[in-house]
């Protein structure tokens, strides 16, 4: 069955950022647990999304490589 739901990359990084601020640093995990939830509920389309968020999660909080100011 095809889902029609379309979420927008605004709307994925607004979620990841949410995540961050109630979760701090297990807003990754909290998101995959998530993921995974919905994964064994059997909606793929649903599980994709909060992969999503958890890539953007990761993307917010990823330092290596920074370079201090």
């Amino acid at each position: 069955m095809a889902d029609d739901r379309v979420i927008s990359d605004r709307e994925i990084w607004a979620t990841a950022g949410l995540l961050l601020q109630e979760y701090g640093d297990m807003a990754s995990f909290e998101a995959s647990k998530k993921a995974d939830s919905l994964l064994d509920a059997g909606d793929m389309a649903g599980q994709r999304v909060w992969l999503r968020v958890v890539r953007a999660i990761i993307s917010m909080t990823d330092t290596e490589g920074a370079t201090p100011n």
